[in-house]
């Protein structure tokens, strides 16, 4: 109606001349000391509000400002009001008001949820106050927000944003209902819209008083609607801050919470991150023993479906797995529940395999903020079939009117459910509901026609809306990608990581072996080596956004799990072999199917084939060099002594002598090019298209921006490195390598190119020292190399956990795990990484992003010594069979030197097209756990031969609940169907 839109105009007109006269300009400064003292003259210092952003290694950072208290704001007197500022600074900080320090914070400054700085209790008209914030020198994200509160200004916004939400709502109920729409007539007709023109306040008032009078019949239908108030803190594991400072803050908030609802019988909260339990239980039992009873009277609310909150892209399937099945297990021994929602609010975007992972591990629910797709309510859906129900929202919020019923409305208005989801509180570095919060949503509950709200759990939300799912929209999508950057930025976590994950997935595997033969196994230590594992994935850690000490920790944590693994694998590998041999090698296979294995020991090589989740014993000294030299053929003409030639069985490959660039590459096999670029012309040798060739390294330059350890900003140079420093060639009995040296500027890059005479793929190792800082003034460097396929309309896909994904070549940063590539028909080119995840395919260049090196919050996370490996994959093959060669190049063999009593051992062999990711032993039983993944989208067979027959085999979920047994044997052999894109998990019982 015109009148309600004529009133909201002038609300908006009355907040934003609130707003003006209420905001602070502040003098800021940096690199001076002392600058809180008020004889210091500001007058040619920078004027910021709000908002406002600096540099954080440019010295400390002043903002000050003089605070006179006004007489009168909008026709509100201000005189006896309590005034306050409310302030988030990410940084260390401290407040000085009127030469006094008043408040301090070592990483993280927030008091939008407690405490409140009230720095007048009876304000005076004309009395001034001094202001002073104080940041000093360290790494983090500079951002900085303060606002004056004067209470008797927010009493009268509240009234009138009550006013304008309750018109609104009533404006949609009236549409049904002519009785209605007279009583919503009728109220309008007390609202004098000139009233709030001139800031008549007592008028105002009264006029808000017998408008809802006249709302009353309203109640009822409104009072139908329920918004469930979710209070939640959503506490990052070190992101600006040290893991003391993690600690603290958990403790402080479930400590703050508790006391919250024994003050307020019908409080709720909601918390995630079992790892966050885990650490009030080692450091304040008695405030853990709190939490428990709340558990039991229904009112705290478990969200921990993982150990942490980590990244949804970058982290292997079996992490996410190892997440929630380690989550479930500290959850239900502690408090005797388990959570069926996966919380995942902060996520740098979520894999499109998410929905079959998680309703395979008996999740139904999903709640997160980003790459929503426009909708708050949605049925996400896997390629398997399997369905989340999934609310999308922003996760840090307050219980007002203008910020609860306007997202209401508009999920009103779209999906017309009786309820709704609302998640509130302080979060990122914690807080929580605070008593405001639940005050005002006190004041909002006596409103006639706002809907009912309810202090309520995501549980009964999910529930409530569940039996209306037909009439909720489907996705059947990726829900990605934002924050690009992530995927690169902080090499060494990333790297550490893809280590941790391929130790402990190998350690688990030997482990069952060892069970086998009767050998104790380290089911414990597993478990630990794991949580270590899974709390360096969570999000801001991972993915390269938290300040340069959360990594220094990390980093020792990474260390030790490397360090255990390797003691617990040799403690196990020296079990399984007989001593005093030393001319035999024990070489076992982590992974599920039978590999083939370049094996090298003292200027030996040989070709092993080692039986998958089995091992293989060889005699060094019968070690045979069974491959003979690849054809080597390098053009000497003086005229033509640029380029090099290299051929064997499988491939020509051409490399310009001048750039270390591949001019040619030609796949032998299948008659093909593999990367092809327009070759000299005879005016000048020396020019052709080298930018269109493969192994093109180049410095991509990000214009300066903010959030730079997230973002990728505007690329506004790239320098392609020509120019080599060192080329050689030395040929080997099994491989040719290529030692080139490239210099830029205060960085060295050392890359070795190996060409195996019996592969068809050319490894790439680089050793890197990256001496470039990315700054305010120039931008953020970035490495990448790149390769230009000489595919004309090649599909474009990138591994994801348990899968893959097709994705269109426009040039944007994606996610990937340990592969991504182009195929046409059945013809693929890929490029497999050890560490990396961040892919750019252009049309035909296929990129992987090597380093990149931001300002913040840390300054310098790429800087250092670097050892990147990539491998050029061509050929007719499958999304399977890529994705077991990605696996088998980030996993060795484990090695011992001895012999084993049999020459060669496995449990099983399976027959089918599927990957096998995961051989473990099952959680608190004598069994074992079997995954298979059907990667291509088809309905297979599988059959498995086992060695000894088991007693039994079910199939479980992914957290190892058994569904039903297996049947079909036929001897040691059994046969089943796995379903397309199926994550299979099967528990064998000998």
């Amino acid at each position: 109606m015109e009148k309600i839109l004529e009133l909201e105009r002038i609300i908006k007109d009355v907040q934003k001349k609130i707003e003006e006269q209420i905001t602070v300009k502040w003098k800021f400064i940096q690199g001076i000391e002392n600058g809180e003292n008020p004889d210091i003259d500001d007058s040619g210092w920078e004027e910021k509000t709000s908002n406002a952003r600096w540099q954080p290694n440019d010295g400390p950072a002043y903002f000050r400002t003089y605070f006179t208290v006004p007489d009168i704001i909008e026709g509100v007197k201000i005189e006896g009001s309590e005034i306050s500022i409310i302030f988030l600074i990410l940084s260390n900080t401290k407040l000085f008001i009127n030469g006094k320090e008043i408040y301090s914070q070592k990483y993280w400054a927030d008091t939008r949820g407690g405490p409140v700085i009230t720095f007048v209790k009876n304000a005076i008209p004309g009395e001034r106050y001094f202001l002073v914030f104080k940041t000093s020198t360290a790494d983090g994200f500079r951002y900085f927000s303060a606002q004056i509160v004067i209470n008797r200004v927010e009493e009268v916004l509240f009234e009138l944003n009550s006013l304008l939400f309750q018109l609104k709502f009533a404006m949609e109920l009236s549409k049904k209902s002519k009785n209605l729409q007279k009583n919503l007539d009728k109220a309008l007709s007390f609202i004098n819209v000139q009233d709030i023109k001139d800031r008549n306040w007592d008028n105002i008032l009264n006029d808000i008083k017998k408008a809802e009078e006249a709302l009353e019949p309203f109640r009822k239908e409104a009072k139908r609607y329920t918004v469930h108030l979710i209070g939640h803190a959503h506490i990052d594991m070190n992101w600006l801050w040290t893991y003391e400072d993690t600690i603290d803050t958990c403790l402080r908030d479930f400590d703050t919470v508790t006391k919250l609802m024994d003050r307020y019988p019908d409080l709720t909260f909601s918390q995630s991150q079992a790892h966050i339990y885990k650490i009030v239980e080692d450091h304040n039992p008695a405030l853990f023993e709190k939490v428990k009873e709340k558990v039991k009277e229904g009112r705290w609310d478990i969200t921990a479906s993982s150990w942490v909150e980590s990244d949804m892209n970058i982290v292997d399937g079996e992490s996410f797995i190892r997440h929630i099945l380690y989550a479930n297990k500290y959850i239900s021994e502690n408090f005797g529940v388990k959570s069926e929602i996966f919380w995942a609010p902060d996520g740098f975007g979520h894999a499109g395999t998410l929905p079959s992972i998680l309703a395979g591990a008996g999740i139904k629910y999903y709640y997160f903020m980003r790459c929503g797709k426009g909708l708050p309510l949605l049925r996400w859906k896997g390629k398997d079939g399997s369905e989340l129900l999934a609310f999308n929202s922003i996760y840090n919020n307050s219980i007002r009117p203008e910020t609860t019923i306007p997202v209401f409305l508009e999920y009103h208005k779209r999906y017309n459910l009786p309820d709704f989801l609302f998640v509130y509180g302080v979060g990122d570095h914690g807080g929580g509901p605070t008593e405001a919060d639940i005050k005002r949503k006190q004041k909002m509950e006596t409103k006639p026609v706002l809907p009912k709200l309810e202090f309520s759990t995501t549980l009964r939300y999910f529930r409530a809306v569940e039996r209306y799912r037909n009439k909720i929209p489907v996705v059947a999508d990726e829900l990605n990608a934002t924050l690009e950057g992530c995927y690169t930025t902080h090499s060494d976590i990333k790297k550490a990581n893809r280590t941790g994950e391929t130790m402990l997935l190998s350690l688990e595997t030997l482990s069952v072996i060892m069970h086998m033969k009767g050998i104790s196994a380290p089911e414990k230590e597993l478990e630990e080596l794991w949580r270590t594992v899974l709390f360096n994935q969570f999000h801001d850690i991972i993915d390269g956004s938290a300040i340069h000490s959360s990594y220094e920790f990390s980093g020792k944590l990474a260390d030790e799990v490397e360090k255990k693994c390797s003691e617990l694998s040799s403690t196990l590998l020296e079990k399984l072999v007989q001593k005093n041999n030393k001319h035999s090698i024990t070489l076992f296979n982590p992974l599920g199917w039978k590999r083939k294995y370049l094996y090298e020991e003292k200027n030996q090589e040989t070709f092993v084939e080692i039986p998958g989740y089995g091992y293989k014993t060889i005699c060094i000294e019968e070690c045979k060099n069974i491959s003979g030299k690849g054809k080597l053929t390098i053009n000497k003409d003086g005229l033509y002594d640029y380029e090099e030639e290299y051929e064997n069985e499988f491939y020509i490959m051409k490399m310009d002598r001048q750039t270390g660039i591949i001019k040619r590459l030609f796949d032998k096999k299948n008659s093909r090019e593999v990367l092809f670029t327009h070759m000299s012309i005879w005016e000048d040798i020396y020019t052709w298209y080298a930018e269109k060739g493969g192994n093109l390294i180049s410095v991509c330059w990000e214009a300066p921006h903010s959030a730079s350890a997230w973002l990728i900003g505007n690329i506004y140079r790239i320098e392609n490195l020509f120019n080599l420093e060192e080329i050689k060639t030395i040929t080997e009995n099994f491989k040719t390598t290529i030692y080139i040296k490239r210099t830029y500027r205060n960085s060295e890059i050392i890359q070795k190119i190996f060409l195996y005479n019996d592969f068809p793929y050319i490894d790439f190792v680089n050793q890197i020292v990256w001496n470039e800082e990315g700054n305010s003034k120039e931008g953020v460097p970035m490495l990448r190399v790149n390769f230009h396929t000489a595919l004309k309309n090649p599909d474009t896909y990138f591994e994801i956990p348990f899968g893959a994904i097709k994705r269109e070549p426009i040039g944007k940063e994606y996610p990937a795990l340990k592969w991504a590539g182009q195929k046409e028909g059945n013809y693929w080119v890929v490029l497999m990484n050890k560490e990396k995840h961040g892919y750019n395919i252009d049309g035909n260049n296929l990129s992987l992003t090597l380093l990149r090196n931001p300002y913040e919050p840390d300054a310098v996370p790429d800087k250092g010594k670097h050892l990147i490996s990539y491998r050029l994959f061509f050929g007719k093959s499958s999304i399977t069979d890529i994705t077991k060669l990605a696996m088998e190049y980030n996993t060795p063999p484990l090695a011992i030197s001895g012999k084993t009593e049999s020459e060669e051992f496995y449990p099983f062999e399976i027959k089918g097209n599927v990957v096998p990711t995961s051989f473990k032993r099952a959680l608190g039983r004598n069994s074992y756990i079997l995954r298979l993944v059907e990667v291509e989208g088809k309905k297979e067979i599988i059959k498995i031969d086992f060695v000894k027959k088991p007693k039994k085999v079910y199939i479980t979920n992914s957290v190892e609940k058994r569904e039903k047994e297996l049947k079909g044997w036929r001897g040691k052999s059994i046969k089943f169907n796995i379903a397309p894109y199926r994550i299979l998990t099967l528990e064998i019982q000998f």
